[in-house]
């Protein structure tokens, strides 16, 4: 069965009719593309580079200008060619290489193709040219880069059309020729460009020449809006740029010209992010790691701003009308080393961005130092950083919250930490306050405000309101609240606690602008507060400027110390009548219960140059009022500076007004006398006492009570009214008045004189009375005293140190009268008295017994220059001095000193000391006597310089017996005088007669000096002989002081014996054990010899009696006459020769001392002849003493020589051991025969010892051996058994005697021949 198909449906044949032309259409394309693909890579890819001047010219048209092209070629290496561009250059205008490209690569697609445009864009190492022209226009490449939203910019639509665009190892240049800054390059710049049709894509990566960085990275990621624009492609883009780089240096960029940047200078690594909606930035964010940066800035005065570590994020989002900057972690160390710790921050504004209605400023953190260093080193409009200069902020700020509006409305709250603003003084009145070391946490308004206020080691600073603005403060807790309604603010602190080192207390204030207009400032304040400790000499520096700057430094330079305790303060009113001294303006009150102050009432600054000082107050203790422009101290007790004995027991003080300082002072009290005169003598009441009571001085305790009236302004009017109860008082005026003593009676004194009211007391061992006063200045002083005097009384006063040898002398009492007269600035003391009732154990002429009377006058009259005084006893002597008082210390004009009767002379206006003395006797070892039993209690006072001025400079005395250390001259005139411690003159006597010089020591180490020349000079016997009796050791003290001596005698006499011319010069110099007295010369010339000696007195150890030792030649041209000289004649004619010797004793050089005399003589003589003497006489005398020629021994032989014997010789050796004198070897040669002596002498006893041996000339040689010369060693025996070995005879004849008993009466014996025995081999003669 055959089943037959159903015909096709309508839509099957359509569906088909489709298909076929579809297939066909498809083939007809591919052929198409066939043909096309062939004639590309058959015609047109061979004969590619014959078109080069029309691509040239297409590239030109579309990219607007000029390129060039070194080659074109294209390869088939797939379906669609490869098309290379070798050397490509674009020419900007003026004809350079704007864009050069090495080789280019462009591949397309059926896709590129239809759109008429390129796959890929590939570029190798291309040199991009980037200016910034002089006309502000930039050019890429040669092209104009638009700079709005205009479509002119062809090149770049079409290349932000191409799918990809990559560039590898490119170079970028960059020219700014509007700043003529270096150029920059970039090297090895890869950039990847890919464009869909909505979104794009960029990355470039390159590296800056020079080393300046690492590789730095570009990437952006935009879209675009579906809907096509006539408007550049990149307006319309939204989305995000990244950049990241790590620069060693950043490269000179052309920074926006509104930001002011030159350049920026710095390392390290960033990266950052930009937002972009529709082609605009409206955000970006940054992560920031530098090293260091630094800006400079266009404006070359503005200084660098250079940070170190810089670390953080920085964020900016913007809009239309809004804008928001925030920084998150970021820190930096300012160049200066300081560092500002990691923080946030955040600054936004709403409304247009020129003029925006609300800015808020966040931040968590900021150093105010730190960003005041910053901030002026940003280019800053003058009038900011003039604010930061002179502000100066220091300090931390955190959680600040800070919000203003347009509209003048603004919040702001936080916390500020140790705060530190400078404060801003005005040019007239009250500045801007200043603050320092500030904790404060606050939260403001517009309509007001609270703050809690916190200070330690802080300071706040009111310019304008105090002398001293900044007042320091350890401490300050506060709480503050104001508001302000209608431009009034108004202020209140309820409580405050505050303390420094002047201050410490509490205060709660208030207060406000004035209501009207005209009184806003300086407003009214209500302050109330205690100080639980206050320092009293600060007070001045918390008056505020209302107060007068007189007022004010007054206070500061009279309150100079003080504490004070629960001190109440209190201001209240207007502060423009500050210091409310009118009724019902307000008030200004303070007081302060004080101790321990020292106020200088009259200060310094308020005296006149040269005026005595008033004396402070000290340990004053009371209350101290200050109430509008006065001052009190009110129910205090004080004590004065200088004076810690004196204190007063009730004290007022009162300014009523310190603008006009008048002070007045009510002072009273028992209190120490002797004080309150201190305090006269050293303030201006000795000026109103006429100093009367300068050197005045008490004991005891009185009633004193005295009122000042001081205008501070003119203390020339000053004026003082007081008095002063005495309570059995002892009272010394000066030195020169006997001491007061058992004072009674009051003195009643004013700025005018006083008054003296039943005084009484005791003095000079007696009752007195005073009375009188001084009414007025014009009246001038009248005051008498009656009294009387005992001699216990005067010696027991001791205030006159040269009356004390005549008090001790003197017996009984007497009475005397003292009138006391000044006026006119004449001041004349009398002191009257007959001496009656007291007698006087003096030497004359002061002797008087107490019956007799003997009128005393004393008298002492003193002005403006001179002082005189004057003591005279009738018919006995005066003294009288004036001074020069117009010098301190007081100079000595003149002075007499007359004992005697004396006619007035010639020299009664010379100047110096003159003492004239005139009587028939002058004992002075009495007045010596007298002299030193005073000084022995008083020495110190007798020898001081200014003691010793009123000493005599010239001395003439004429006296009939002077007796003087036991001795009595006779007719002695004297006038010497001194200059420049020398004294000179001539000494006239019976006894002696010449000129004296003597010169004093200099020190301690040197001694004075004694130069005399006399004419004669007679020692009686009776002299001589003293001076044999008195002790070895008579002196032994005297080398001390004795001064070096040069005399010269022309005709010495000693005990009526002449011994010619005497030359003497000593010295007293220090040695190694103590002072010594050298000899250095004591010659005695006569004519018929010569005497030479020299020596020193001196101790051989520290401790040791001194000895004195002599070395001596006498040198005789005939000793005949020499003893003749000596008191001797007709004993010795003719005999010449000398003897020499040197001996010691111990003892003063003109006492010799026999017992301990020691030494050796050497005798020789010559030519001379014994003459007959009665017998026992004969004797040979030798002089042993400096002082004596008495003393002599004997040598008598009148059983040989009763006839004379003549001598052709004597000699020998003559020694002395402790007073004994011995010798073995004396010879006298005669013609007939010799003699021969040994034997001892005592020089203490005066007896000797001796055998002597007479030996008669034979022959030639025994006259040969007595001639030898006998040598000490081996002495007389063995000479003589020598010479009678050698001439027997001779012992025959040879006659031995021995000479004993004293010198005065010798015994002579003979002595009977005795065999002599051998000399012994070691015994010889000396030739």
């Amino acid at each position: 069965m055959i089943d037959p198909s159903p015909n096709p449906s309508r839509q099957l044949r359509i569906f088909a009719c489709i298909a076929r032309w579809s297939l066909g259409l498809v083939l007809a394309f591919w052929l198409l593309l066939a043909a096309a693909w062939g004639t590309l890579h058959g015609f047109i890819v061979p004969r590619i580079g014959e078109w080069r001047a029309e691509v040239e010219r297409l590239a030109t048209q579309t990219l607007g200008a000029p390129v060039r092209i070194d080659a074109l070629s294209a390869q088939s290496r797939g379906l669609f060619p490869t098309i290379h561009l070798d050397g490509v250059r674009v020419l900007d205008a003026q004809g350079r290489d704007a864009l050069k490209l090495q080789r280019v690569v462009a591949t397309v697609s059926a896709r590129s193709l239809l759109r008429l445009g390129l796959e890929q864009l590939y570029i190798d190492a291309p040199q991009l040219d980037i200016r910034h022209l002089r006309d502000g226009r930039w050019q890429v490449a040669g092209l104009d880069v638009v700079q709005s939203d205009a479509t002119e910019s062809a090149g770049l639509d079409w290349l932000l059309e191409q799918p990809e665009l990559v560039i590898r190892k490119g170079q970028v240049h960059f020219t700014d020729e509007q700043r003529a800054v270096p150029t920059i390059q970039l090297l090895d710049v890869d950039v990847v460009l890919r464009n869909r049709r909505w979104s794009h894509v960029l990355r470039v990566d390159a590296t800056p020449a020079a080393g300046d960085g690492e590789r730095m990275q570009l990437v952006g990621a935009f879209r675009q809006p579906l809907l096509p624009s006539t408007k550049a492609p990149w307006t319309r883009w939204s989305g995000q740029w990244y950049a990241s780089a790590h620069l060693q240096q950043v490269p000179q960029l052309p920074w926006p010209e509104m930001w002011g940047v030159q350049a920026i200078q710095g390392n390290g690594e960033a990266r950052g992010w930009v937002d972009v909606q529709h082609g605009r930035v409206t955000g970006f964010t940054a992560d920031l790691a530098l090293a260091q940066a630094q800006v400079l800035w266009r404006d070359r005065q503005a200084a660098d701003l250079t940070l170190q570590q810089i670390y953080g994020r920085f964020a900016g989002h913007w809009q239309n009308r809004s804008w928001r900057l925030e920084g998150g972690d970021f820190s930096f160390r300012h160049a200066d080393g300081s560092v500002w710790p990691s923080s946030n921050w955040a600054v936004s504004t709403t409304g247009p961005h020129a003029a925006p209605t609300s800015t808020r400023v966040e931040l968590d953190f900021a150093d105010l130092s730190m960003a005041s260093k910053v901030a002026q080193a940003l280019p800053l409009p003058a009038p900011w950083l003039e604010a930061i200069t002179n502000w100066a902020p220091q300090g931390e700020v955190r959680q600040l919250q800070l919000q203003w509006q347009a509209s003048g409305l603004y919040q702001a709250r936080g916390r500020v930490t140790k705060l530190m603003l400078q404060p801003q003084p005005a040019l007239q009145g009250v500045g801007v306050p200043g603050v320092q070391g500030l904790n404060a946490t606050f939260d403001l308004n517009a309509d007001g405000g609270k703050a809690s206020l916190d200070m330690h080691g802080g300071a706040l600073n009111f310019p304008g309101v105090f002398e001293e603005p900044e007042i320091p403060l350890d401490a300050l807790q506060a709480q503050l609240r104001w508001t302000v309604k209608n431009g009034r603010v108004k202020v209140e602190v309820p409580q405050a606690q505050f303390a420094n080192a002047d201050a410490q207390g509490s205060l709660h204030a208030a207060w406000q602008m004035g209501e009207q207009a005209h009184d806003r400032l300086p407003g009214y304040l209500q302050l109330q507060g205690v100080l639980e400790r206050a320092n009293g000499a600060r007070v001045h520096r918390y008056l505020p400027l209302e107060v007068p700057e007189t007022a004010r430094h007054y206070v500061r330079d009279s309150v100079k110390q003080g504490q004070g305790s629960h001190v109440e303060f209190e201001v209240r009113g207007n502060l423009q009548y500050m210091p409310f001294d009118k009724p019902n303006t307000g008030r200004f009150w303070i007081k302060a219960p004080v101790k321990d102050v020292i106020y200088e009432f009259v200060p310094p600054a308020l005296r006149a140059a040269g005026t005595p000082a008033w004396p402070a107050l000290t340990q004053l203790h009371g209350t101290l009022v200050f109430e509008g422009a006065g001052m009190q101290v009110q129910q205090a007790d004080t004590g004065f500076a200088g004076h810690p004995k004196l204190r007063m027991g009730a004290v007022e003080a009162q300014i009523p007004n310190l603008q006009h300082p008048h002070l007045t002072v009510q002072a009273s009290g028992i209190t120490d006398l002797n004080a309150a005169l201190g305090l006269a003598q050293q303030s201006p009441l000795a000026v109103f006492t006429g100093h009367a009571l300068d050197n005045a001085k008490a004991q005891g305790n009185a009633q004193i009570a005295f009122d000042l009236d001081l205008p501070i302004d003119h203390l020339e009017k000053t004026k003082v009214r007081g008095r002063v109860g005495f309570q059995k008082n002892a009272l010394q005026l000066n030195a020169d008045v006997p001491a007061l003593q058992q004072l009674q009676g009051m003195v009643q004194f004013h700025d005018q004189g006083f008054e003296l009211l039943n005084v009484q007391g005791q003095a000079l061992g007696g009752a007195f009375k005073i009375e009188g006063g001084m009414p007025s200045l014009q009246q001038g002083v009248r005051l008498q005293a009656r009294g009387l005097a005992t001699a216990a009384g005067l010696q027991k006063d001791g205030n006159l140190p040269w009356m004390a040898p005549i008090t001790r002398a003197a017996q009984g009492q007497a009475a005397y009268t003292v009138d006391v007269t000044a006026h006119e600035g004449v001041q004349k003391v009398l002191v009257r008295s007959d001496l009656r009732g007291m007698a006087l154990n003096l030497p004359a002429p002061l002797h008087k017994v107490a019956d007799d009377t003997q009128a005393l006058t004393v008298t002492q009259t003193l002005d403006a220059k001179t002082q005189e005084l004057r003591v005279e006893v009738a018919g006995r002597g005066s003294v009288s001095y004036v001074q020069d008082m117009s010098v301190q210390p007081a100079k000595l004009l003149r002075g007499r000193i007359v004992v005697g009767d004396v006619l007035p002379g010639s020299d009664a206006g010379a100047e110096g000391v003159i003492a004239t003395v005139q009587l028939p006797v002058l004992d002075v070892d009495a007045w010596q006597t007298v002299w030193s039993d005073a000084a022995s209690g008083n020495a110190s006072a007798l020898h001081t310089p200014s003691q010793q001025d009123w000493l005599p400079q010239r001395i003439n005395l004429n006296v009939d017996r002077l007796l003087l250390q036991g001795r009595e001259l006779e007719a002695v005139k004297a006038d010497f005088s001194q200059a420049q411690g020398v004294w000179r003159g001539r000494l006239n006597a019976k006894h002696f007669a010449g000129t004296l010089e003597y010169r004093a020591a200099e020190s301690p180490e040197t001694s004075g000096r004694l130069f005399a020349r006399l004419s004669h000079l007679s020692i009686p016997k009776t002299e001589v002989q003293r001076l044999n009796q008195e002790p070895a050791d008579a002196g032994q003290g005297e080398v001390e002081s004795l001064p070096a001596l040069d005399i010269e005698v022309e005709r010495l006499e000693i005990a009526d014996k002449s011994l010619g011319k005497l030359q003497l010069k000593a010295r007293n110099s220090i040695g190694p054990v103590g002072r010594e007295w050298m000899l250095e010369q004591f010659d005695l010339t006569t004519p018929e010899a010569k005497w030479r000696a020299n020596g020193y007195w001196g101790a051989a150890a520290r401790g040791a009696p001194r000895t004195t030792h002599l070395s001596f030649l006498l040198e005789m041209g005939s000793s005949g006459k020499l003893l003749e000289r000596f008191g001797m004649p007709g004993v010795i004619r003719d005999g010449q020769g000398r003897l020499s010797g040197n001996i010691a004793w111990r003892g003063a050089p003109i006492t010799p001392h026999w017992p301990s005399m020691d030494g050796g003589v050497h005798m020789q003589v010559e030519k001379g002849q014994f003459l007959k003497v009665e017998p026992g006489m004969g004797k040979l005398l030798s002089v042993l003493s400096l002082q004596s020629i008495t003393r002599r021994m004997t040598l008598d032989f009148r059983d040989v020589f009763s006839q004379g014997f003549a001598f052709d010789y004597i000699r020998g050796d003559i020694s002395v051991d402790q007073g004994l004198a011995r010798t073995n070897n004396l010879q006298m040669k005669g013609l007939n025969a010799a003699v021969l002596m040994e034997g001892k002498a005592s020089l203490v006893d005066e007896t000797q010892d001796l055998k002597v041996v007479v030996v008669p000339e034979i022959n030639a040689m025994t006259a040969s051996l007595a001639a030898t010369a006998i040598n000490p060693v081996v002495g007389l025996g063995s000479f003589l058994a020598q010479m009678f070995l050698r001439g027997p005879l001779m012992e025959a004849a040879t006659r031995t005697f021995h000479v004993r008993g004293t010198w005065a009466d010798p015994v002579v014996e003979p002595v009977s021949k005795q065999a002599l025995p051998p000399p012994s081999p070691q015994q010889g003669v000396v030739p």
